[in-house]
């Protein structure tokens, strides 16, 4: 069952993020700037409430996750705004995968948007935003 982390369990994600930008071909010194970066942000989306973050562990160990992420879209020409939620850093250890982790990771995800009462889900299947990053050389 994923679990919901804690600001204190980013740790975690950091973990899981560098193992995707590992297995995505990257080197150290592109690595390490964006974990710094992102586990900032990471932070800051959490502790303002616009994010949640759900670990997978298997035997103690964490094996993949899944992010959550509210956003405000404001319409071009219109004053309206609504709110949509997107899923974000799906990823599971590629030793894991195949056991149905991706798709509970994602269905957590995806219910915490919606009890959030976002409107829109945005979220790309997780192998297609693997081969995304592979294709790019690692970019994200």
């Amino acid at each position: 069952m994923a679990t919901r982390i804690t600001a204190s369990e980013f740790p975690h994600v950091i973990a899981l993020l560098q193992a995707k930008l590992v297995e995505a071909g990257l080197g150290a010194w592109e690595i390490e700037p964006w974990l710094t970066k992102a586990g900032a942000r990471l932070v800051k989306d959490h502790h303002d409430g616009t994010c949640a973050y759900f670990v997978e562990f298997f035997e103690g160990r964490p094996i993949g996750m899944a992010g959550a992420l509210l956003c405000e879209h404001h319409s071009f020409l219109s004053l309206k705004t609504a709110l949509y939620g997107q899923v974000v850093d799906e990823y599971v250890l590629s030793s894991q995968r195949g056991r149905g982790f991706e798709r509970m990771l994602r269905a957590t995800a995806v219910a915490w948007i919606t009890e959030n009462s976002a409107t829109v889900i945005l979220a790309t299947s997780p192998d297609a935003a693997r081969r995304a990053v592979n294709s790019g050389g690692g970019k994200l």
